[in-house]
């Protein structure tokens, strides 16, 4: 239990291999009228290129509309998602993208590379990678990363970690051993009080 490569198994695709847009860094310059926002490049896992081009259509205030334009090998679809401001506690607002299948509130909108329409992470059934590893070794690895010694980083850490657990044991073993031989001396040179 718990060690490395446990965890679940990576039978569902991460966010990371995802294409990931944020409506905090969306909406942080603003441009509005059509204006091009952003320009994502990707590849998909069958090789294809393409590019998804990023538009504010219309910038008014509570929602905005965002059109997402998606090309990839010569074909173009394209997706319009809506976008609400929500006030914050403090004063402010912060922007959210509505899913276009689940119509829940999301910051951020994924693509995976199986699929040609933006939506959020709960709709796709995407996880974290960090949810299919163990911590276990993320120690060790930093400290071999840290020296620069990448390729030695996992095996390495288990050679640590094993030799660390036997030398924990024998000094356990010598510990109770001296304990022992303490109490055995300690019983042999008590004195017996006298009957009275």
């Amino acid at each position: 239990m718990g060690g490395f490569g446990s965890g679940r198994s990576a039978s569902r695709t991460a966010v990371e291999r995802c294409l990931r847009l944020s409506a905090r860094s969306l909406f942080l310059w603003r441009q509005e009228g059509g204006a091009l926002t952003q320009t994502i490049p990707f590849v998909c896992s069958n090789g294809q290129r393409g590019q998804s081009y990023i538009h504010i259509a219309r910038f008014a205030f509570p929602s905005t509309k965002v059109l997402i334009e998606t090309a990839y090998e010569g074909k173009s679809e394209s997706q319009s998602i809506w976008a609400v401001a929500e006030p914050m506690p403090r004063g402010g607002y912060r922007y959210l993208f509505v899913c276009p299948n689940c119509g829940q509130r999301r910051l951020q909108i994924v693509m995976p590379p199986y699929a040609c329409k933006w939506s959020c992470r709960t709709c796709y059934n995407l996880t974290y990678s960090s949810c299919n590893e163990s911590g276990k070794y993320n120690g060790l690895a930093g400290l071999f990363l840290g020296l620069g010694l990448s390729d030695l980083a996992y095996s390495g850490a288990q050679v640590l970690l094993n030799s660390e657990r036997d030398q924990r044991r024998a000094e356990l073993r010598r510990r109770r051993r001296n304990k022992r031989r303490e109490y055995e001396a300690a019983r042999r040179n008590r004195v017996k009080a006298p009957n009275l």
